[in-house]
This record gives C-alpha cells, sequence and structure tokens, in this order.
C-alpha cells in the first residue's frame, strides 16, 4: 500500500483509485477511476449532483523510467441539481480541459532548459502541440504581468516584423533587459496601454 501511495505521488495523481495496469510496446497503461472529492458541480461547486455515467479519458502523466506512461481514467459525468446541467467532472492534479496533469506540465518545462520543443516531445511520445502549449501558458503566467514598480529607466524602441507592415513598439527595462510592454503599432497610441 505504501509503495502504491509513492507510485500515486511520483506521478502526481493522490487519491485516485487504481483497478488496472499493463505494460504493452513500451507504455506502461494505468486504469483508475476518479477520486471521491471531484463529485461536486462545476458550476456552482456544489456537492449535490446526481451520476449520470461515466466517461474514459486519457491522461499523460510523467514517465515511469524509460516506459511512457498513459492513465484511463473513469471520470464521472455529473448532473447538478442546483444548476440541472450535465458536465464531466474536473480531474484533481489534472490541468483543466487538457489531457496531461500538472505534474507532466512541470517535467515539460524542466526539460525544455535542456533540449529544444521537438525533443521533448519526441522523448515523452506527444506532438509539439502539446508542449507547445505548455510552454506557451508557463511563459504567459510567468511573464504576463511583469513587476512595474521597481522599474527605474526604460527603453522605448520600435521593431518590424514580417511583410504586411507590420510594427510593433516595445519597452525595456533598461537595466533588466526584460522586455516589460508590447504595442501594436507605432507612436504614442501605441504605449497608451502602457
Amino acid at each position: 500500500m505504501t509503495s502504491e501511495r509513492e507510485l500515486y505521488k511520483s506521478i502526481g495523481v493522490r487519491g485516485y483509485e487504481s483497478i488496472a495496469c499493463w505494460r504493452k510496446d513500451g507504455t506502461f497503461h494505468w486504469k483508475l477511476s476518479a477520486p471521491a472529492s471531484c463529485y461536486r458541480c462545476l458550476q456552482c461547486g456544489n456537492l449535490a449532483v446526481i451520476r449520470r455515467g461515466t466517461v474514459d479519458r486519457i491522461v499523460h502523466p510523467p514517465r515511469i523510467g524509460m516506459d511512457r506512461t498513459q492513465l484511463f481514467i473513469k471520470t464521472p459525468r455529473l448532473n447538478g441539481r442546483l444548476c440541472q446541467q450535465v458536465l464531466n467532472a474536473v480531474l484533481p492534479h489534472g490541468v483543466p480541459k487538457c489531457n496531461y496533469t500538472k505534474s507532466f506540465a512541470t517535467f515539460v518545462i524542466a526539460l525544455q532548459k535542456m533540449l529544444t520543443i521537438r525533443d521533448v516531445a519526441r522523448h515523452l511520445g506527444v506532438g509539439t502541440g502539446m508542449v507547445r502549449g505548455i510552454d506557451k501558458s508557463y511563459l504567459q503566467k510567468k511573464f504576463s504581468k511583469p513587476r512595474l514598480r521597481d522599474l527605474q529607466v526604460i527603453v522605448i524602441d520600435e521593431i518590424y516584423v514580417g511583410s504586411k507592415k507590420q510594427l510593433f513598439t516595445i519597452v525595456i527595462n533598461w537595466i533588466t533587459g526584460a522586455i516589460v510592454f508590447v504595442g501594436e503599432s507605432k507612436g504614442q497610441h501605441a504605449l497608451r496601454p502602457f
């Protein structure tokens, strides 16, 4: 039981119930059922729900050793008694509206410090679109709202991108070199949102 708990912890799916597991063609498949904590309405968060069957979801966790890993999770469909909508339950430790876990996204970000997007995708056995999406959401979360309190010296520049007269006005923190703001077009009106 302790070893199974550690396995859950290592791939980031604590609280799930194991149904079956097997290995085929270098891939470790693990069938799980969603924990009781996800039985709540998505719209209002109420625990008063009616079960309307299940949906099998394929979710990517981090690799186990050299094997790719796939989780088959029986996800309940829930009907909220107050809002009367039937929706799939949100899986704990999973990224909403995506087919990978939070630990998989963390693993991808760590690999991208050493490998290209194509190499990460090839190593994990997923598409480059998934890796790009994880990278984009990470960069947006980390750099979309830069701290302006410590801004002392700025540089404003206009750059030309592409052949369709696309111009951007960028504001750069002179001390750190970080881009603080990007405005479309050129001139004073491009800086008004900043």
